[in-house]
């Protein structure tokens, strides 16, 4: 890096520094330390050489960025394997969690209702025949439910004992 703006050849020397410092760490908080140096946010080498970018000559820029991702992509691998191997987590799992040679447990006994099981078989009479199940809102404003479909004000099913209303504008849906 040259005044602090960043080349190939300085960012390889930062890559092997990385690995140097990766395999040199033997517990967690040596490797955490050594991420920060050179991944972290505010004060990493690797951030720092990508916020120097804007110095760079137009032409520049995409090359070395591209070359700075592709670092900190083979950095960010080679510290969560390095991480895998300090805490062991990177082992393959138990196949079978738990004692199996345990029975098993039994499954749920009983049914359905037997008004769900009337209404089931009372809608499929009904789709059978060619009727369709429509879902909507139970609570309908007055315009959708009456005047949208040209149903005159003096209609006998906008009578109070045919709807039940809410108040003036919102009642209870009623055929579909």
């Amino acid at each position: 890096m040259k005044d602090g703006i960043p080349d190939s050849d300085a960012l390889r020397r930062l890559e092997r520094e990385a690995r140097e410092a990766v395999e040199a760490a033997g517990d967690v908080e040596a490797l955490e330390r050594a991420r920060v140096a050179f991944l972290g946010r505010k004060q990493g080498r690797l951030t720092a050489a990508l916020r120097s970018i804007g110095a760079l000559p137009p032409d520049q820029r995409p090359v070395i960025g591209n070359l700075i991702n592709e670092v900190k992509g083979r950095l960010d691998t080679l510290f969560d394997g390095k991480h895998a191997e300090l805490t062991g987590s990177g082992a393959d799992p138990e196949p079978f969690p738990g004692d199996a040679t345990l029975p098993g447990r039994r499954g749920w006994e009983g049914g359905r209702h037997i008004l769900h099981r009337v209404l089931r078989d009372a809608k499929e009479i009904f789709v059978r025949m060619g009727y369709s199940i429509a879902h909507g809102p139970d609570v309908e404003l007055d315009y959708y439910n009456f005047e949208a479909l040209n149903f005159p004000p003096d209609h006998p099913s906008r009578d109070t004992q045919d709807t039940f209303y809410v108040n003036m504008d919102i009642l209870l849906r009623t055929q579909t």
